[in-house]
């Protein structure tokens, strides 16, 4: 399981595509919310034997370590031989000491950093709020790391930009060292309403662009791990997707700072629907997990994905291998999680899946030549 919390809202950056609202406000979880999470995770009877808490949502290194301190240490009263409990946080990386690079080799902590590319690609989204870009400090936090040897990965979000230069994005993480990557795709999404591959050629451009940093990466020894290559080559082989997560309630659970929770795609949380009653199951202080997600509201989410899965199931050819994508981007694009086909689909599944099956056969070929 998922476990998202948003330690805060805030950001110390201003990203241009960033789908979170609230990102300027500077209040924090408190310490009964983490008490009450972990109480609520110990009541659980259907709570799995492996919980993945992700540090997300605003920028998790504006709080201090003592912070992290505290509630890794409420959390550690959950671990026993029927559970592991594992942290991550997902960095600028513009804030990282010394003394953070420590902490997170003391804790194991899986660090993401989010990093775009070379400084012109990176610097064009991702940038301080008066304006300035935030690749020095990142590299800087990153070169931290590197020397205090704490394992990382990285995540880019893709944007037009990107996508029309892989190989110079295949040779920055070369040349950094950066050896297990993940893409986004820049999205609708949130409090983000507009995306750079909201064009006609927009499939085209990531296939092209995925084909061509995997052949470069296949030349290379496969020595960069792809997140959406390696997903992408096991549905292939399986012939299946094994589960859409974000589809099914309660195997994601994200937590604001207030206590409230709501489930499926994490980017749902924070944003204001009167439908849907702003995504929101419930609240650690007022209900248990198990009754959140059976609740009135996930139920009726609940059914409006399934429809939407299910026009996938009729409409799609990439359906056994996607799963029927997320309803956060059904929502974002379209304004219904009924919805089938979206940008995002074309970009991240069915591009991924093409550029991956493509490269898959002509392997195959070669290897019986």
């Amino acid at each position: 399981m998922l476990l998202v919390i948003q330690g805060t809202g805030f950001c110390n950056l201003d990203c241009s595509y960033c789908y979170l609202p609230n990102r300027d406000k500077t209040a924090s979880i408190k310490i009964d919310a983490i008490d009450k999470i972990v109480e609520r995770i110990k009541e659980w009877p259907a709570k799995p034997s492996e919980i993945s808490v992700v540090w997300h949502a605003g920028e998790p290194l504006v709080l201090p370590i003592n912070f992290y301190k505290e509630v890794f240490s409420r959390f550690s009263s959950l671990t026993s031989e029927s559970l592991r409990i594992s942290h991550n946080i997902q960095t600028n990386a513009t804030l990282i000491t010394s003394k953070w690079a420590e902490f997170f080799l003391e804790h194991e902590v899986q660090i993401g950093v989010s990093i775009d590319g070379p400084e012109h690609i990176h610097n064009f989204a991702r940038k301080h709020r008066d304006g300035r870009g935030s690749w020095d400090e990142c590299m800087r936090g990153i070169k931290i790391l590197q020397d205090k040897n704490v394992p990382f990965h990285v995540i880019s979000v893709l944007s037009s930009r990107s996508l029309a230069d892989p190989d110079a994005l295949y040779e920055f993480y070369r040349q950094n060292e950066f050896y297990n990557i993940a893409f986004n795709f820049e999205e609708i999404d949130g409090i983000n309403k507009n995306s750079s591959l909201d064009i006609v050629s927009a499939k085209e451009d990531a296939y092209n662009f995925l084909y061509a940093f995997l052949e470069l990466n296949r030349q290379n020894g496969n020595s960069i791990i792809v997140r959406e290559a390696e997903q992408a080559a096991a549905a292939l082989i399986r012939g299946k997707f094994d589960r859409n997560t974000q589809a099914i309630a309660g195997d994601i659970i994200s937590i604001d700072l207030d206590g409230n929770v709501s489930t499926f795609s994490p980017e749902l949380l924070g944003i204001k629907n009167a439908e849907f009653d702003d995504f929101l199951i419930g609240n650690i202080f007022d209900q248990s997990f198990a009754a959140m997600i059976s609740g009135a509201n996930a139920q009726l989410m609940q059914r409006e994905i399934d429809i939407g899965i299910e026009a996938c199931s009729l409409s799609c050819g990439y359906f056994a291998l996607c799963g029927g994508g997320a309803p956060a981007n059904k929502m974002g694009e379209t304004g219904t999680m009924r919805a089938a086909e979206t940008i995002y689909c074309r970009v991240s599944i069915q591009a991924v899946l093409d550029a991956c099956g493509d490269i898959l056969t002509n392997i195959s070929r070669s290897r019986r030549q």
